[in-house]
């Protein structure tokens, strides 16, 4: 067997989420053994990757301090973002598509046009954020605090909202679909 051939068959039996992953490892010089299934990324490595590909699909980023992070256009599909900090973060054009987020602080966060499709925000803390134009299609916001946060123009299709704090000037002006969310 050619060693080119040998190299394809190793490859191959990749996943594309692997392959992906040792793509942004090579360029930003992360050590491997940092991404196990369940270990935390580090600050040292959320900062390599903002340089390089802003990628963050699949990770764990639980309880991270990511306030007032430039993180606009990142992508955190099918992240695990379980009580982190997002205050104050650029997070415009952002792709949280399945994103596990429950008890996230995102308050005067800035989600402009962001993609939240299905992302869990159970019991996040969402004070004053902008969600301008952003999709939430099919996300739960149940025991969501909502507090002053920003929905104008915001796909509402399927957004659960039991139980969630609405008060105090939240702003769902030309918010799409607000009849198809579940509040029961």
């Amino acid at each position: 067997m050619r060693m080119c051939d040998k190299d394809k068959s190793v490859f191959g039996k990749m996943t594309k989420k692997a392959v992906t992953l040792l793509a942004v490892l090579l360029m930003a010089s992360v050590p491997l053994a940092a991404f196990a299934e369940d270990e935390p990324v580090t600050m040292d490595q959320v900062n390599a990757i903002l340089k390089t590909t802003r990628n963050f699909s699949g990770m764990n980023l639980s309880s991270l301090d990511l306030r007032g992070l430039d993180m606009n256009r990142a992508v955190f599909r099918e992240a695990n973002l379980k009580s982190a900090r997002l205050d104050n973060a650029k997070l415009q054009e952002a792709d949280f598509g399945g994103a596990r987020m429950i008890y996230i602080h995102l308050t005067n966060a800035d989600l402009r046009r962001a993609n939240l499709v299905n992302a869990d925000l159970n019991c996040a803390t969402l004070h004053n954020a902008d969600f301008s134009d952003a999709d939430l299609s099919g996300a739960n916001l149940e025991l969501t605090d909502l507090k002053g946060a920003d929905l104008t123009g915001d796909n509402l299709d399927g957004v659960i909202l039991k139980k969630t704090k609405i008060i105090e000037a939240v702003n769902l002006d030309k918010a799409k679909n607000k009849d198809k969310v579940t509040n029961k």
